[in-house]
């Protein structure tokens, strides 16, 4: 898919409730007939990369494996 790619998402909830959730965030509660639209950023996210894997860290935390 190309960096110009857009998609476009209208919502159809009829009687129900419909949120929108990104990225783990808490979700916005969505109508029906609106739409989410999504396209490339214009800045560059800067992301995080970590040495350990998550279930190393909770491992490390909770102590598993030391004696």
């Amino acid at each position: 898919m190309r960096d110009t790619a857009e998609i476009e998402i209208q919502v159809i909830t009829r009687e129900e409730e419909a949120y929108l959730s990104l990225d783990g965030q808490v979700g916005m509660h969505v109508r029906d007939g609106d739409i989410v639209r999504c396209v490339k950023a214009e800045h560059p996210a800067r992301l995080l990369r970590f040495q350990k894997t998550f279930f190393e860290v909770l491992a490390t935390k909770l102590k598993w494996g030391e004696r």
